[in-house]
């Protein structure tokens, strides 16, 4: 991703002014860029057609692997522990659609990153319905859509304090929405031990909450803040 937006962003490097945001609470600033008007269309329209393709692929992968479970069996002399009906390896996935979501917001804005979020909504129902059925397409569908919006919410409200608290609480308290709707929606009422797989889920969305905030603090030279004066509005 970064590779990527070193590219869409070398052309319209020469007309940028640089100013500088603090990362964090009396920490050194970061540099960023201020482009004019036209040049800031620009890299928002490639910004933004990468956001979706990016959340499309990230969606499908995590479709497929959810028909994977994890099994761990740890056996040390007499003592054995089974781990399995927990999660899935698609839990180990799913959580980058959070990770989209908080660089778009950083990036373009709240009001472009919910677009991003409702474009990519149809492809989610699509791809679930594919490889399950009208239920699980209608809990995923309705699980993507309201933990993401919920994630740019929380991610605006937190957006000027210090780096890594808006990315991490907006992905926190999205999981929490996105879900207790998925499987509730999809398996109440049916033999699935749904409850626990949802507690092993949420699990995995609070580790991969952690871990992806090294990419995204790696991210942050070329993301920018845009407009956000503007953005946040929407």
């Amino acid at each position: 991703m970064k590779i990527v937006l070193k590219y869409l962003c070398r052309a319209l490097d020469k007309e940028s002014q640089t100013v500088d945001f603090p990362l964090a609470a009396n920490s050194d600033k970061a540099s960023i860029k201020l482009l004019p008007d036209k040049a800031i269309s620009k890299r928002q329209n490639a910004f933004f057609i990468v956001a979706v393709m990016a959340m499309v692929v990230v969606i499908t992968v995590s479709n497929v692997l959810v028909s994977y479970p994890v099994h761990v069996n740890i056996v040390v002399g007499d003592f054995s522990l089974v781990f399995k009906n927990w999660l899935t390896w698609g839990a180990f996935t799913l959580p980058l659609v959070f990770f989209v979501t908080d660089i778009s917001n950083r990036a373009l804005g709240p009001s472009l990153a919910r677009r991003v979020a409702w474009v990519s909504l149809p492809f989610s129902i699509l791809v679930s319905w594919y490889y399950a059925d009208g239920r699980i397409a209608l809990a995923s569908g309705s699980a993507f859509i309201a933990g993401q919006l919920l994630d740019i919410v929380v991610f605006n409200r937190l957006r000027y304090l210090s780096w890594w608290k808006a990315p991490w609480g907006g992905s926190i308290v999205g999981s929490v929405l996105d879900t207790v709707l998925f499987f509730s929606i999809a398996f109440a009422g049916t033999d699935v031990p749904w409850r626990q797989l949802a507690v092993g889920d949420f699990g995995v969305k609070c580790f991969m909450a952690c871990v992806l905030l090294l990419p995204y603090r790696a991210l942050l030279p070329e993301l920018g803040l845009w407009r956000v004066a503007n953005s946040s509005r929407g």
